[in-house]
């Protein structure tokens, strides 16, 4: 009575996974000195990296290390390996803009804020007089409360 073996699906999927991990180096790295690139990328040896970019030896780690470091264009090669390259990078750049754009809009903000907080400082005491006090240390004073003047 023979038994027929189920591959284990896992390790199918794993294989999959590993084998377009090495397509996406393939396809991000440059060509010449390509397995050079790659082992300085891992800090991993140069038999290491034509073992990565041949599809053997890939690890959650090394995949999130990889998604980190090649960023979002190669989380595309990984996903859709159909996908192009030129495509890839749009889709990072485009990432990255909306990041910056993001940013910029914070940065905006905190300073619309740090001028609201600058103009209640400088307020004064009501009477419509603009002043603000300043702290002077001199460098021979005992450490002591700071010289408080007003300008």
């Amino acid at each position: 009575m023979a038994r027929t073996l189920k591959r284990n699906e896992i390790a199918v999927e794993r294989n999959v996974i590993a084998l377009r991990a090495g397509s996406a180096l393939e396809r991000l790295i440059p060509a010449p000195n390509r397995d050079k690139s790659i082992a300085r990328l891992f800090g991993v040896s140069v038999r290491m990296a034509v073992y990565l970019r041949a599809g053997q030896h890939w690890t959650l780690d090394r995949l999130a290390e990889a998604s980190a470091k090649l960023g979002s264009a190669f989380d595309v090669l990984l996903w859709q390996p159909e996908a192009d390259v030129s495509a890839a990078r749009e889709i990072s750049a485009e990432a990255e803009d909306r990041i910056v754009e993001r940013i910029a809009r914070r940065v905006r903000e905190d300073a619309g804020v740090a001028a609201a907080l600058l103009a209640l400082e400088t307020a004064g005491n009501g009477s419509g007089d603009a002043r603000r006090s300043i702290a002077v240390v001199r460098p021979d004073a005992p450490k002591t409360a700071p010289v408080r003047r007003r300008v």
